[in-house]
């Protein structure tokens, strides 16, 4: 039983001690990353977002782009009000090469309609904020931007959220927590299978105490006594010493 506390359990609760530290490395990661966004604002053009992005998730506030009519727009439940939008912003210089080019894709949440995204767009410069974490375009929105900008490079244009939650949803203050909560259980259970396994090898090594089997009389010659001499008769030569050798009760 302890070989197996030693080989099972123990090596799971260090393995589950160091998920939960990863975990929450990434957590408060993730909560510096939030402040950082909230606090900071950049101004940036479009065309340098696009040739030299933020290390770090940082706001920004977009100039010297230009809009296109055509966009890409997600409606869950169907009833006419937009979920979720994404427009390309391309900088007002020329692009060099009508192939591969680049821009800056604004992804709206909470704009409705084509009257609220023209409005979201109305002046020259946007506030959004650049997630180095969350560069991937959702498929969707994607696959009908695709369509529309056939030789667009949007493995190299930069993306950035407007009207979107600022923490993420699934690392935060609440994994934090939790993974303080479970890495303490998990080092606890360690050290407790640990103990107990030192404790029932102590107890299976301890000596049991056995009485020594009783030893059969001898001499001073090492021979065994005439009490305990073999009674039975084997029908040779020794049985005939013996039986002369015994004394015979007197007639």
């Amino acid at each position: 039983f302890a070989p197996m506390i030693r080989r099972v359990l123990i090596p799971l609760c260090l393995f589950c001690a160091i998920l939960c530290a990863f975990i929450g490395y990434v957590s408060q990661k993730a909560i510096e990353e939030s402040k950082n966004v909230k606090s900071n604002a950049e101004v940036v053009q479009c065309q340098a977002l696009i040739e030299d992005r933020p290390v770090e998730s940082v706001g920004v506030v977009i100039q010297d782009f230009i809009t296109v009519d055509r966009f890409a727009k997600l409606d869950f439940d169907n009833d006419d009000q937009w979920d979720e939008v994404a427009i390309p912003l391309f900088p007002s210089q020329k692009p060099k090469s009508k192939a591969a080019y680049q821009a800056v894709i604004v992804c709206f949440r909470g704009v409705s309609d084509r009257a609220a995204l023209e409005k979201a767009l109305v002046g020259k410069e946007v506030q959004a904020e650049y997630w180095a974490s969350r560069q991937k375009l959702d498929d969707h929105l994607k696959t009908q931007l695709a369509r529309s900008f056939i030789n667009m490079d949007f493995e190299n244009s930069p993306v950035v959220y407007v009207g979107y939650s600022t923490t993420n949803p699934l690392l935060g203050a609440k994994s934090l927590q939790l993974s303080y909560l479970l890495g303490g259980v998990s080092l606890a259970l360690g050290a407790l299978a640990f103990v107990f396994s030192v404790l029932v090898s102590w107890l299976n090594r301890k000596p049991k105490f056995r009485p020594d089997p009783p030893k059969p009389k001898q001499n001073l010659a090492g021979l065994p006594t005439a009490g305990n001499e073999p009674k039975e008769k084997t029908g040779g030569v020794l049985d005939k010493v013996r039986s002369m050798r015994d004394p015979q009760p007197e007639v």
